[in-house]
C-alpha cells in the first residue's frame, strides 16, 4: 500500500502491552482503490453493467417526504427533491469473484446506489439500494443512466455554476441586523458590500459521477474503541473507565488516531466500519428494532438490546462521499445488512446509515 500499514501506524502511536493487544483485534477487511484501468467489472460513478432483467430502483418514500425533510435545514428543497421521484444515483458495482468477504456470494455483482441529497435524512431502506445480479459476466451489459437523472444533474450543476443572486436589504433583514446590534452605518455597508464569486468548478453533482475503475486491496480494520471486542480485554476496557487516568486517555486517543489514519477517507467492504459520529451498525439495529431514525425517550434505557442487535448487522459497504462524489464532500454512507438476511441473499433489507462530524 501506498499508506503506512496498519502494523506500522500501530507502533508508531502505542507502546507495549497495547500495542500487541491492539494488533490482535485487527479484522480481515476489504479496501476498494481508484485505478487508472479500463473500468470492468467493478467501477464507481457512470453508469453500470447490468443484466438485463434486472430494474433501476428508485425509493418509494414521496408519501414522507415533508416529515423526512422536517430533519433538514431546507425542509421545502429537501420534500420537493423526494416528491420528484427520482432513480436512486448510481454508487459503484463490485465483482465478487474478485473479493474475499465473510458471507459475501462467491459470483455475481452487488451493485449499490445512493440518493446522497436525501439519504442523510432517513437511516433506513428508502434511499440506499443493494442489488445482485447473478447473472454470467458475459450478460452484463452497460445500462444508460436514466434521463431523469441526467437532467437532474445538469439542473444541479448549472445551480452551482450560477453567479450568487444579488442581497436585497428589505425592511425585515434590516430589522433583523438592528436587533443584532449593528449600527445603520454597518448595516449599509454590508448591503453594499459585493456579492460572493461563483463557486469554483468543475462542479461534481450526486446524481451522476465520474466513472472510475476499482481494485479490491485486501487489508485490516480495528473495532471502534469501548465496542464489545475492545471491552473483552481488561486492559483495553481500562482506556474506556469514566475514572480514567490521563494515561489511559492519552492511549484512547492513540488508538483512534490509528484507526482514523488507516480507515478514514477509503471505502471498505466488510469489518468494523469507521463511524465518522458512533458506531453506525448501531444505528442500523435501532432503526431496525424501532422503525424511527432519532432515539426516542422510550428506547433510551434499551441500549443493550440495541447493541445485541448490532451484533448481528454486518456492513456490505462503506463509502466516503469525498471518494464517490468530489473531495469537497462530506459524510459517510454505509450499507448494512443483517447476517440471517445476508445468507438467505435478501439485499432488499440493506438499511443505509449517513453520518457526517
Amino acid at each position: 500500500m501506498a499508506e503506512a500499514s496498519l502494523a506500522e501506524l500501530i507502533a508508531q502511536h502505542l507502546t507495549e502491552p497495547l500495542a500487541g493487544l491492539v494488533s490482535e483485534l485487527a479484522v480481515p477487511v476489504v479496501f476498494l482503490v481508484a485505478t487508472g484501468a479500463e473500468p470492468g467489472l467493478s467501477r464507481m460513478g457512470g453508469a453500470p453493467l447490468m443484466a438485463d432483467g434486472l430494474v433501476w430502483p428508485r425509493h418509494e418514500a414521496a408519501a414522507r417526504a415533508e416529515e423526512i425533510g422536517a430533519r433538514g435545514a431546507d425542509p421545502e428543497w429537501i420534500a420537493r427533491h423526494i416528491r420528484a421521484d427520482l432513480p436512486l444515483p448510481f454508487v459503484a458495482q463490485i465483482d465478487l469473484t474478485e473479493v474475499s468477504a465473510e458471507g459475501l456470494p462467491g459470483h455475481g455483482r452487488l451493485l449499490f446506489f445512493y440518493d446522497a441529497l436525501a439519504g442523510p435524512y432517513d437511516t433506513g431502506t428508502s434511499f440506499g439500494r443493494v442489488l445482485w445480479d447473478e447473472a454470467p459476466a458475459s450478460e452484463a451489459k452497460l445500462r444508460p443512466t436514466p434521463e431523469a437523472l441526467i437532467e437532474a444533474d445538469k439542473a444541479y450543476v448549472a445551480q452551482l455554476s450560477a453567479p450568487p443572486e444579488p442581497f436585497i436589504l428589505t425592511d425585515e433583514i434590516r430589522a433583523a441586523l438592528k436587533e443584532t446590534g449593528l449600527t445603520d452605518e454597518e448595516i449599509e455597508e454590508v448591503a453594499a458590500a459585493p456579492p460572493p464569486e461563483p463557486s469554483p468548478g468543475p462542479h461534481v453533482s450526486p446524481f451522476l459521477t465520474p466513472l472510475v475503475a476499482l481494485e479490491a486491496e485486501p487489508g485490516f480494520a480495528l473495532p471502534q474503541a469501548c465496542g464489545p471486542d475492545f471491552m473483552q480485554r481488561p486492559a483495553l476496557a481500562a482506556l474506556c473507565a469514566e475514572d480514567r487516568t490521563d494515561a489511559a486517555w492519552e492511549a484512547w486517543e492513540a488508538y483512534e488516531a490509528v484507526r482514523w489514519e488507516h480507515q478514514a477517507g477509503r471505502p471498505q467492504i466488510g469489518g468494523p466500519a469507521l463511524g465518522e459520529q458512533d458506531d453506525p451498525a448501531w444505528s442500523a439495529a435501532y432503526t431496525e428494532l424501532s422503525g424511527e431514525m432519532f432515539v426516542t425517550p422510550e428506547w433510551r434505557d434499551q441500549s443493550q438490546r440495541i447493541d445485541a442487535e448490532a451484533r448481528e448487522w454486518q456492513l456490505l459497504l462503506q463509502m466516503p462521499l469525498s471518494f464517490w462524489i468530489s473531495e469537497q464532500n462530506e459524510g459517510t454512507v454505509y450499507f448494512y445488512v443483517r447476517r440471517d438476511d445476508l445468507a438467505a441473499r435478501r439485499f432488499e433489507r440493506v438499511i443505509t446509515v449517513y453520518q457526517q462530524t
